[in-house]
């Protein structure tokens, strides 16, 4: 469905935004180093008080969507948004209730979505009945939020981050950090970054996407 989707929307024209999350930190480096004598590897650079950790940690659903409201005025109108499957990607709004809920919960549920519940019915029951409506009812807080201006969020299949040409992209500028970490100052790292970004040229992002005869006239790359 995911490849059927995206060539429909190449065909029609629509810009394609690939989404994704990353870091970079001071501490980024190959597995060891003799350029400076005091920091010898990755988890030496963590105990000297370098920070090697990933942005998960600091990243939920309300932090996506502030960025995401700011990162919306600069997106082309009738634009497609693709993004995987994260938890804070996929916020939910007014979720089905779980085995957890009461009884009167669920029914209220149910009524809410125009279904007609019995109140003698036991909870297996009535989720038997959500069961089969939550697929008419799932709503996502981005998505609802990226229906301004008509645009559409694509998500990734489960387990294929490899569909997404960011992924590689990523992949090629943090290994330049790497590969020239020398210093592991914050300030150093920044201009590596940006090497590394500015290094991400045409041919480049065309070999990341033509594998699977993906068109880069209607493909952006958000570095932001």
């Amino acid at each position: 469905m995911y490849l059927n989707n995206i060539k429909k929307y190449r065909e029609k024209g629509r810009y394609i935004y690939f989404l994704d999350e990353t870091w970079v930190n001071a501490g980024d480096c190959t597995s060891k180093t003799w350029v400076d004598g005091t920091i010898i590897s990755n988890r030496d650079a963590f105990l000297k008080g370098l920070s090697t950790g990933d942005y998960h940690n600091e990243m939920n659903g309300d932090t996506f969507r502030e960025w995401m409201e700011g990162i919306l005025p600069r997106l082309k109108p009738y634009s497609v948004i693709v993004m995987d499957n994260a938890s804070y990607h996929s916020v939910k709004i007014d979720k089905a209730p779980t085995s957890n809920a009461k009884n009167a919960d669920i029914i209220n549920w149910l009524q809410d979505k125009g279904e007609v519940a019995d109140p003698s019915m036991v909870i297996p029951q009535l989720l038997y009945m959500v069961k089969r409506l939550k697929p008419l009812h799932t709503k996502y807080v981005i998505d609802e939020l990226l229906k301004v201006n008509n645009n559409t969020v694509l998500r990734l299949p489960s387990y294929h981050c490899e569909l997404n040409p960011t992924k590689l992209t990523w992949s090629s500028v943090k290994n330049h950090v790497r590969m020239n970490n020398t210093i592991y100052k914050l300030p150093d790292v920044n201009n590596l970054l940006i090497e590394g970004i500015n290094r991400v040229d045409t041919e480049m992002w065309k070999n990341f996407t033509t594998p699977r005869r993906r068109s880069p006239n209607f493909m952006k790359l958000i570095l932001l």
